[in-house]
């Protein structure tokens, strides 16, 4: 494809003016990766994550840092075991939460592939500006379903793993060989261990490229290409059976069961939902009416076909048709706003990549259309600015389990007893000083470990029913004068039945602080 070189006064005029001899101008130019990385950061708001208490869900998957190195993989069930091992090479820097760095460190990193693949849009376009780039980088940095969720989860690293596998097949389409086939073929591979939404991102690229390159009758890439598809299934096929497998159970699905596509309930049902669940994926990127933000993803998808990268657009719309595939199968949810963030970020991104596709296409005609352009862009900023803000403002659970632990520590006399109810022992584990022991669970929960102590230590409750309760009750030394409980993660009535329990043995109950309960006895316990 030939690359068509501006007329238009406007552009060559603007892309003049940063440059100076021997080339600096251009590294100036690919400096500015530097702007939407510190926006990226900036709002993600580094200083609260890092001083948030964990809550529940972060729990367990902190837990895996304190376990020894053999128990990591019973640790790990629907997080990718790759991504958990990640979380023994973070920095303690930072506080107790400084292991969210790893999703923060993702969610900013996006920028740079988003920006690979915006410039390799600049060099088919022949922009001397950074404009696809530029506009690439800020979609990664500020997509809201990115700001919304900052947990210690791998959806981020999953959000920046798409971007990664979907430059790296732009590069290779653009310039196809041998070794850039097996490049990507390898970062598909690799990306399985950190992400379980690599699967569809690569299906989607392979089956893209292969039909792109069908069409260009080009039957010798073709075969070379069935060739590494077949070897990245192979790959996926034993990564499952090995290791990704576990997460994949009926505990889980039933938990995520109202996100699947209720295709029991009929045709029009399934399609009512997945219509809906579309829309509101689509309104969520803050762009404006779900119809803008689509329109824009569509001018994206456009822009990569015009610059010769039909195979890479072929890949989002068979992306997500495997999405529904698998909705619709159960067996993953359907544009959940944490689970999809992977999707919702490409898309974002292939928004923004159609928005500079567009400028730069009018700037390039005539003035007038130009000033089109500027009004355009102006306005889904207008509609993204709020939108961003909401999202970057929005706390995380408030379970302030840390807090909890410190006022244990202050607070607890020789002979106290301490019991953590079932779901907040996983990060009262993080916080507590005793080092944990991690076992089996038979507990019908979406992970396969529970946690103990040694006897002595902290008792912890096998479940949240009243046989559970009495049984951890129960191992309380007798004549123990208090009896600390951590109840942050229960609900009215399960908090209700604890209480209730220990007032049956003779105790006098308080709540010194929020999720935590002391029990007095006057005369010893019975």
């Amino acid at each position: 494809m030939s690359h068509v070189r501006s007329a238009a006064p406007v552009v060559d005029e603007l892309a003049r003016r940063p440059a100076t001899p021997g080339g600096g101008g251009r590294v100036w130019w690919e400096l500015a990766v530097v702007a939407p990385l510190a926006i990226a950061l900036v709002a993600r708001r580094p200083a609260y994550l890092l001083s948030h208490s964990f809550w529940v869900d972060e729990g367990w998957v902190a837990d895996s840092v304190r376990a020894p190195l053999h128990q990591v993989p019973l640790l790990t069930s629907s997080t990718p075991l790759g991504w958990t091992l990640l979380l023994r090479v973070v920095p303690p820097i930072g506080g107790p939460q400084y292991l969210r760095l790893l999703p923060l460190a993702f969610g900013v990193a996006s920028v740079l592939p988003a920006w690979w693949l915006g410039r390799q849009l600049d060099h088919r376009f022949d922009c001397a500006l950074p404009l696809h780039g530029m506009a690439a980088g800020l979609a990664a940095a500020l997509v809201p379903a990115g700001l919304a969720r900052h947990d210690l989860k791998q959806y981020t690293a999953e959000a920046f793993l798409a971007l990664v596998l979907v430059a790296a097949a732009a590069r290779m389409e653009a310039a196809w060989s041998r070794g850039r086939l097996a490049l990507f073929a390898a970062a598909c591979v690799l990306a399985f261990p950190f992400s379980n939404t690599a699967p569809f991102v690569a299906a989607g690229l392979l089956g893209g490229l292969a039909v792109a390159t069908a069409a260009r009758g080009a039957w010798r890439r073709l075969a070379e290409l069935v060739v590494a598809a077949v070897a990245v299934g192979l790959a996926y096929a034993a990564h499952y059976t090995q290791v990704a497998s576990t997460g994949d159970n009926a505990v889980v699905r039933a938990y995520w069961s109202a996100q699947y596509i209720p295709t029991d309930h009929g045709l029009a049902e399934a399609t009512r939902f997945v219509g809906e669940r579309l829309q509101a994926a689509l309104g969520n990127l803050g762009l404006g009416p779900w119809p803008v933000a689509a329109g824009l993803i569509g001018l994206g998808l456009l822009a990569l076909a015009r610059a010769g990268l039909t195979g890479v657009a072929l890949a989002a719309p068979l992306t997500a048709g495997l999405l529904v595939l698998a909705g619709g199968l159960h067996r993953y949810p359907f544009l959940h706003v944490r689970t999809s963030l992977f999707a919702t970020t490409t898309w974002m991104v292939l928004a923004a990549v159609g928005l500079a596709w567009l400028a730069v296409a009018a700037a390039r005609r005539w003035r007038p259309s130009a000033a089109l352009a500027v009004a355009a862009v102006v306005a889904v900023a207008l509609a993204l600015l709020p939108a961003v803000t909401r999202a970057a403002a929005r706390p995380l659970p408030d379970e302030d389990v840390h807090g909890i632990t410190r006022y244990l520590l202050a607070h607890r006399q020789a002979g106290d007893a301490i019991v953590a109810s079932h779901l907040d022992a996983y990060p009262f584990a993080w916080y507590w000083p005793d080092r944990p022991v991690f076992v089996p669970t038979r507990a019908p929960t979406a992970i396969s470990f529970q946690v103990t102590y040694p006897p002595g230590g902290v008792i912890v409750a096998r479940w949240s029913d009243t046989a559970a309760i009495d049984e951890a009750l129960g191992r309380v030394p007798p004549g123990t004068p208090r009896v600390w409980l951590v109840a942050e993660h229960l609900t009215a009535g399960q908090r209700a039945r604890w209480r209730a329990r220990l007032t049956r043995l003779g105790a006098a109950v308080e709540t010194p602080i929020g999720g935590l309960v002391l029990a007095r006895f006057r005369a010893g316990r019975p």
